[in-house]
């Protein structure tokens, strides 16, 4: 009897290890399908277990019921370490605080525009490191949308290709506020004008393009209540 029991249990834990593996290479197999991945022999085993960690990792943050979700994407199969692309910290600049909270102003604990459709859907900077170009036109599109209405995208590659390289690096890092300096310079092009590519191209503006300007910046360092005074208001 108990050797029926025992050789049940080896059968069933032989079956599920089956089962899983069978799972785990379909998802390998239908991720490099999907991304279109050419990987070597010599490096399948590696990036297969890669791969595997990092869905695994997916899977555990997204059972916690945070406030976000991750989802695989095209660079599953990359270490950490290979997805810096070569992106480097820019020293701070030192601009003054023009923005000043206003006594006795009611302010919300939590603020949440997504609910009003004021926020442009999550983009896909790839291998370009010009996180800070996303998240200064993120927030220009934001707060556009609540002055007019109108929930336009406007062009990161523009931004890119056109801002001050002196403080800005392109795709290897830069400063959201030389962003906000240029939109209010020169305005920006919408996506549809100038769209993304994920590199560093000659800055073409075409004269047909209407570009869209910031008229003033305010720049919110402390306290804490001014940023949610500024984030809260329209």
């Amino acid at each position: 009897m108990w050797g029926l029991a025992v050789l049940f249990l080896f059968f069933h834990s032989s079956l599920g290890r089956k089962i899983e593996n069978l799972v785990t290479s379909n998802q390998w197999s239908q991720y490099k399908s999907k991304y279109n991945l050419n990987i070597t022999s010599d490096e399948e085993d590696e990036r297969k277990a890669i791969f595997l960690d990092n869905v695994r990792y997916i899977e555990e943050f997204n059972a916690k019921n945070k406030s976000f979700k991750l989802e695989i994407n095209k660079f599953a199969h990359m270490r950490i370490s290979e997805m810096k692309f070569g992106a480097k910290r820019r020293p701070l600049m030192q601009m003054g605080m023009n923005y000043r909270p206003t006594p006795g102003l009611p302010v919300k604990k939590s603020m949440d525009w997504r609910t009003y459709g004021v926020v442009t859907a999550v983009r896909d900077q790839g291998k370009c490191g010009a996180c800070y170009v996303f998240s200064a036109i993120g927030a220009w599109e934001s707060h556009l949308a609540i002055k007019t209405g109108h929930l336009v995208t406007l062009s990161k590659q523009e931004v890119i290709d056109c801002s001050d390289h002196g403080w800005n690096d392109a795709c290897a890092g830069g400063q959201s506020f030389i962003v906000f300096e240029y939109g209010m310079s020169s305005g920006v092009s919408l996506e549809s004008d100038y769209e993304y590519t994920e590199k560093v191209n000659e800055c073409v503006i075409r004269s047909e393009s209407a570009g869209l300007k910031a008229q003033r910046l305010d720049i919110v360092y402390r306290p804490m209540r001014g940023f949610r005074e500024a984030t809260n208001s329209s």
